[in-house]
């Protein structure tokens, strides 16, 4: 699969070499060089040093006729990286090869009093087990010991690793699936964050605390309106009071679901049109526990001049989203 948006991104003529290689199957070099669009002589440095990284090999494929066979290139088999996520009070990982296909999938949950470090490090051993040795580690992992624990990590484990918010692994999936750059990816979760994936960097924008007019939640901003923890005690409580809207310049409470089903909606709209005006991206991917399929086409209804796509929120894509990230930006750049 390729992708025009990530092949941009790349930022050297061997990483683009090397993603068309991924992209293809057994390729011979004037194939990679109508791929990539690269000359000839920077095909032929590039495949050097990959084969001397050990990461393409070098094959041949005959020629009906019989003519000489051609010198074919393909990625390594043994080489992968891992992707990692936490979710909901459990690790998620997956092992995937060059081309983006898992290799092996684990979950684990952590047992009460042990600290994330030493849960991750138990994670990584068992995932390890049905896989190779990573090139990259993309870790979607947020805790008050992230720094600590990816700085072990590259000691111990010898290899990169990518530091991630489930936000930006969500970006970086889309991307991998052919979104166009610039992108936002927008969380709706106990916190309201955006992921915004350009040319060369992916910056993480904390938008909690965002207050917007016509929106109130008990004094508190946006965020605290929109949080799944929110959500799901105002709807099983039916607090629905205390939640205001303007309409007519006046200002009304909310009442039942129905209302505050509207203003959740205009609350995401107000979000998603916050971060086009900041951002101008070119796709809006939004994402949360309770953005289920029908929710979202009453959001896109709101915003029918924006291009609006929604993501799963589940820890198996924040993991596929952590390695895809970790190639992005660890081995194909």
């Amino acid at each position: 699969m390729f992708s025009q948006s990530f092949f941009d991104r790349i930022p050297t003529k061997r990483g683009k070499a090397f993603y068309a290689i991924a992209c293809g199957e057994r390729l011979t070099k004037l194939e990679i060089k109508e791929r990539a669009g690269l000359s000839m002589s920077t095909v032929i440095s590039a495949v050097d040093s990959l084969c001397e990284s050990g990461l393409v090999t070098v094959g041949e494929r005959r020629v009906s006729g019989g003519g000489k066979p051609h010198s074919v290139i393909d990625v390594s088999a043994d080489r992968c990286v891992y992707g990692v996520s936490y979710k909901a009070g459990k690790l998620f990982g997956v092992a995937m090869d060059l081309r983006g296909e898992i290799l092996a999938r684990r979950t684990m949950t952590p047992s009460v009093g042990v600290s994330a470090g030493v849960a991750v490090g138990t994670f990584l051993s068992r995932l390890a087990e049905g896989a190779p040795s990573p090139l990259a580690i993309g870790l979607a992992l947020t805790c008050d010991e992230r720094e600590q624990i990816v700085r072990r990590l590259t000691e111990e484990a010898g290899t990169d690793v990518l530091p991630l918010t489930n936000t930006q692994a969500i970006a970086y999936h889309a991307l991998w699936q052919g979104g166009a750059c610039p992108l936002a990816a927008i969380g709706i979760g106990n916190r309201v964050k955006c992921a915004v994936l350009g040319e060369r960097d992916c910056r993480l924008i904390d938008l909690s605390e965002l207050t917007l007019a016509p929106v109130f939640s008990e004094g508190k901003g946006i965020g605290a309106l929109l949080s799944a923890a929110q959500v799901e005690r105002v709807l099983f409580d039916r607090s629905y009071g205390g939640h205001y809207s303007y309409a007519g310049g006046d200002l009304l409470e909310c009442r039942d679901l129905s209302d505050y089903s509207a203003l959740l909606i205009r609350a995401i709209a107000g979000v998603a049109e916050s971060v086009r005006a900041l951002v101008a991206p070119r796709e809006i991917l939004l994402f949360g526990d309770y953005i289920t399929r029908g929710f979202f086409d009453r959001i896109r209804d709101a915003c029918p001049e924006q291009t609006l796509s929604r993501e799963e929120s589940n820890g198996e894509i924040f993991a596929r989203g952590a390695a895809e990230a970790a190639l992005a930006e660890k081995v194909f750049s």
